[in-house]
Order: C-alpha cells, then sequence, then structure tokens
C-alpha cells in the first residue's frame, strides 16, 4: 500500500529549456508513476532581422526577459546545447573492470580532449557506455561543448532567474523523448531513431534500447530550404515559409486522368526544389541503420521518429516511410498511441506551434538526473 501511494505522488520537472540559433523552446512536466502529464509548452523566436542569439546581445535580453515572465515551477531548468555547439564522438574505451568512476571519466575526458575540434582552452564533457557488440569497436560516446558556449547558456539562466540544474547535449534529450513515446514498444528488440529537422541543421539520433549509440547532423535545416524556395520561386521567405508549411511536398505524378489541383502543383514545385535534400536525408538515414543493424544483428529495423519544426510538413512522413521501408512516426497531441506515457492535451491549446518541434525541450525536462528511463551523458553545470 505505501508503494502504491508513492507511485501516486506527483514530482514535478525541472523546465527543459532548448535554444536554438533562431530561438528557444520551454517545457515542463509532472511525473506521476510512469505517466508524464506536460504542464507548460511555450516558444520564442529571435525578432526579425537578428543575427541570432549567438550574435546578438539585445535579443539574447530579451529573451532573458520573456524567460523570466514564464510561470516555471520552482525556477530550475535544464538547457540542452545542440551540434555545431556541442560535438559527439565515438570512443574505444576499455570496458570498466574494477577501475573506480572516477578513472573512467578522466580516460574519458583525455580521449575526448584529442577528439574535439574547439579552440578554447577546454571543454565541459561526459560520456556514456555503448551495449557490447561484437562486431563494434566503439565502447563509448563522448560529449564535449565549448567553454565559451556553456557560460553564455548558464549566464542566460542567471539572467533569467533561472536555476540551472544541468546541461544536456540535445541528441540525448531527443533519444529520451523517442523512448518516452514508444511506451511498450520501447522493450522491443529493434534499432530505432529519432530525425530532427531544425532551423540550422538536421540531427539524427539511433538507439538500441533506450541508449543512443550513433548520433549525426547534417547541413540540411528548414531555414535552407525557405531560402531555396523563395529563390526557386521568386517569393519572399515568409511566402515561402508559409508554403512549405501548408503545402508539403507532394511526389510527382507519371500519368494522371485528370489535371492535378493547382495545391498539389505547387507540393510538386516544392519537392522538385528539396528533391536533392530530401534523398541525401534518406541515404543518411539508410547508411546509418545499415551501420547500427550490421553492429546489432539480432536486431531488426525500428521506427523513424520525426522532430522539429520540419517534421510536420505535409507528406514528409509518408515519403519517408515509402522509401526507408520502415514506420515514420509524426508525435502529436492527438495520436494517443503514440504517446502513451505522455499527456499533452492540458496545454495543447495554449500554442500553435505542433508537439514535435517541444520534442527537445520535454526530453530536457525529463533529463537523466531527474528521471528514468535515461543512459544518456548531459554535461554538468
Amino acid at each position: 500500500m505505501f508503494q502504491a501511494l508513492i507511485n501516486r505522488k506527483a514530482t514535478r520537472s525541472p523546465a527543459g529549456l532548448d535554444l536554438g540559433s533562431e530561438g528557444a523552446r520551454a517545457a515542463q512536466v509532472v511525473r506521476r508513476g510512469d505517466t508524464w502529464s506536460v504542464t507548460t509548452l511555450a516558444s520564442w523566436r529571435v525578432p526579425r532581422g537578428s543575427p541570432g542569439l549567438d550574435a546578438d546581445s539585445a535579443a539574447r535580453e530579451r529573451l532573458a526577459h520573456w524567460l523570466r515572465g514564464l510561470q516555471i515551477g520552482g525556477r530550475k531548468t535544464v538547457a540542452g546545447l545542440s551540434p555545431p555547439d556541442v560535438e559527439i564522438h565515438a570512443m574505444e574505451l576499455p570496458r570498466p573492470s574494477g577501475g573506480s568512476p572516477e578513472e573512467q571519466r578522466r580516460a574519458a575526458q583525455f580521449e575526448l580532449a584529442r577528439l574535439a575540434g574547439f579552440n578554447d582552452d577546454g571543454a565541459e564533457s561526459d560520456f556514456w557506455w555503448l551495449p557490447e557488440s561484437r562486431s563494434m569497436t566503439t565502447t563509448a560516446l563522448g560529449v564535449a561543448a565549448e567553454k565559451s558556449c556553456v557560460a553564455q547558456s548558464l549566464d542566460l539562466c542567471r539572467r533569467a532567474r533561472l536555476d540551472c540544474v544541468q546541461l544536456d547535449a540535445t541528441p540525448c534529450a531527443l533519444a529520451r523523448f523517442g523512448y518516452l513515446i514508444r511506451g511498450p514498444a520501447a522493450t522491443h528488440d529493434d534499432v530505432w531513431s529519432v530525425l530532427d529537422l531544425g532551423a540550422r541543421m538536421s540531427r539524427l539520433i539511433l538507439c538500441v534500447g533506450e541508449i543512443p549509440v550513433l548520433a549525426r547532423a547534417f547541413d540540411y535545416g528548414g531555414r535552407l530550404w525557405t531560402r531555396k524556395l523563395a529563390e526557386s520561386l521568386s517569393v519572399s521567405e515568409e511566402t515561402a515559409e508559409r508554403h512549405k508549411r501548408d503545402h508539403g511536398i507532394a511526389r510527382i505524378a507519371r500519368s494522371a486522368p485528370e489535371a492535378p489541383p493547382a495545391t498539389h502543383l505547387l507540393g510538386e514545385m516544392i519537392y522538385n526544389v528539396l528533391r536533392a535534400d530530401i534523398d541525401a536525408i534518406i541515404g543518411e538515414v539508410e547508411r546509418s541503420y545499415r551501420y547500427v543493424l550490421q553492429c546489432f544483428r539480432q536486431r531488426r529495423p525500428g521506427p523513424l521518429i520525426l522532430a522539429g519544426g520540419g517534421a510536420s510538413m505535409f507528406n514528409l512522413d509518408a515519403l519517408l516511410a515509402e522509401r526507408l521501408g520502415i514506420e515514420v512516426i509524426v508525435p502529436a497531441c492527438e495520436n494517443s498511441e503514440a504517446l502513451a506515457a505522455l499527456h499533452v492535451d492540458a496545454v495543447a491549446g495554449q500554442t500553435r506551434e505542433p508537439l514535435t518541434v517541444f520534442a527537445c525541450a520535454i526530453g530536457l525536462a525529463i533529463a537523466a538526473r531527474h528521471a528514468q528511463p535515461a543512459n544518456c551523458g548531459g554535461g554538468r553545470s
């Protein structure tokens, strides 16, 4: 009876703060047993014409002011850092065999200092062990962030009157979000992934069980796609962004009994403009799956979960599923089957953005120190 009462007790998470080049998103959740309820979803975009948060101190101050006004219970936060501000490296460390955790951490830090391409006087780093595989020499993944990026994030939290209790790598947060929404399916013996289609770049994270085993970043992002469409269609970037979201992509029909509607023609034009980039992403996903499946031969191909602003582009999920031959999931507030452990209905009407753009912020809110399951490193504040 006492354990049942403990399981029903609600635990409030820190707020997850996803800091991007064009804005920020925040999420806070409450856990009761095995169920998570989202209590806060909020987003902020840099002013039009700003060079981005990295180079605009006035924009950072406006963001701090916005954060101070958010209704965040407890004012604790976990902030995320994304590639290229963080680097993730495969490492061949000896498996633990009697050495202390501190010795293992020092060995990982030494290896990451050698691999990281940062030019400052050091980096904050952490690592996590990978599942054993007879076909893979990599034993651990390490994450490193420039001290200047860490300091900037901590300074923003201080100015926003937030207590940053942890810094985390956003690929880890995305994996944590994907593991959560899979629900019971997460126990299956497969290799699954999250593809985050962000504004600056796209990130792919492949997982075995709850553990990220491969993380890659590609120079294909929503901002670049919007500019390409604006140039090709001779429209403003605002109009191109609206076309991209409203019409999405449409495959070219080789034969049709009647003329397609104008909206379909626009979707075909968008697909033609973005086709090379989409094909390149599909190729990267295929190669990544092939590599991980060769390393874990007892596992089968699992689903691809889409995240980020580009995830809601109309028909993109159907195209990826057709080309890749695997299930493609676009998390949405109304998709209760895919969100078995996550309740978001209470705040769904408070934001115009789709749930996919908050995937990273939710993953940060359930960060490794504050929730299970999680088996992923995160820099310490």
